[in-house]
């Protein structure tokens, strides 16, 4: 890919994330470049996953490349980007709803417990204010 000379044009993280794994300049990513990025993006002296069968690569990277090219453009690169991103998000926004209906939940159990508690201790008459702490 070729990266804007100019600062007022200067390349997106994303170009240059790209530009990283294009090691020929070709603006394609290919599939031997593919594999060098995966393997160079693990931490030294972490062993690969037990996934690393040429074939499992292959299969990736032609899910990737949309456009059944020679490698993967930028502009397809980008439109997985993209798709990633959101999948991502939307993610975490089921994580988050979950932990928000778990801590509902939870604090559901909690006001279930204290009004069981006042029905096997209902409290004597007159004494609102016992009733409304219990409550609380």
């Amino acid at each position: 890919i070729n990266l804007p000379s100019s600062p007022a044009a200067a390349p997106t993280p994303l170009q240059r994330f790209f530009a990283s794994i294009d090691i020929d300049d070709t603006g394609v990513i290919s599939f031997e470049e593919f594999l060098s990025a995966y393997r160079t993006a693990l931490p030294p002296g972490v062993p690969p996953p037990a996934k690393t069968a040429p074939a499992y690569f292959e299969n990736i990277f032609n899910k990737l490349n949309i456009d059944v090219t020679q490698g993967i453009s930028f502009k397809t690169f980008q439109r997985v980007s993209k798709e990633f991103t959101k999948q991502q998000v939307s993610i975490q926004r089921r994580s988050q709803e979950s932990d928000a209906l778990q801590e509902m939940s939870r604090k559901m159990r909690e006001l279930e417990r204290e009004l069981g508690e006042v029905r096997r201790n209902p409290p004597v008459v007159g004494s609102n204010d016992e009733l409304l702490r219990k409550i609380e």
